[in-house]
């Protein structure tokens, strides 16, 4: 597929490869401003699009150094760039080895970042931790705006209140579920079981 592009651009591969560079940051900024109060966050597998530019922009760069430079002084230069981005590659596989790993990390390099939250939240009420699930949804609960959102997150709440024995917060939090979405089924079953 890449060949056919290259010749249907009629023009040098290095140009081809910088506009796929461009075009992908141009979709990733897109996708950075979806949540815009999580502040400007680019998550590295965003950049598939801009990768292949990238790549391709490397190998047009050695390619034409071959050309200038010593064969081992390449040939160490290729060795360096490959270790590199394996050991890269190893440490960030090691970060994203759990998701439990990985949503503190992404907390750590964006406080705010809701989506982290809300997943560190889920986590901890799948795992039973009741208190840091009821902590991170609370915050999460006030930090997305869609009502399927914001149902979820209340019915996990009154989920976690039924489970430690808090019958009003539990059935206050089932209410708020049904009042952001009320077609939520799960809130609706969940409340009927504590208000007959």
């Amino acid at each position: 597929m890449g060949f056919l592009i290259v010749n249907a651009w009629k023009r040098s591969a290095a140009s081809m490869a910088l506009l796929w560079f461009l075009a992908g940051f141009l979709l990733v900024a897109v996708a950075c401003l979806n949540h815009a109060g999580m502040g400007f966050v680019i998550e590295p597998h965003w950049l598939y699009i801009s990768s292949l530019g990238f790549f391709l922009l490397i190998a047009i760069f050695l390619r034409r150094l071959k050309d200038i430079v010593p064969p081992k002084m390449w040939m160490a230069l290729i060795f360096i760039l490959v270790s590199c981005f394996g050991i890269l590659t190893q440490t960030y596989n090691a970060l994203a080895r759990t998701e439990k790993g990985y949503c503190e990390y992404w907390l750590e390099r964006s406080p705010g970042n809701a989506v982290a939250i809300l997943r560190l939240g889920e986590l901890a009420y799948l795992e039973g931790e009741y208190p840091k699930a009821e902590r991170h949804l609370r915050i999460a609960l006030h930090k997305f705006l869609r009502p399927e959102t914001r149902a979820r997150i209340s019915h996990n709440l009154g989920v976690i209140y039924k489970e430690t024995g808090n019958k009003d917060l539990a059935v206050r939090y089932f209410r708020q579920a049904i009042a952001f979405a009320p077609d939520y089924e799960p809130a609706h079953t969940a409340l009927s079981e504590i208000v007959p």
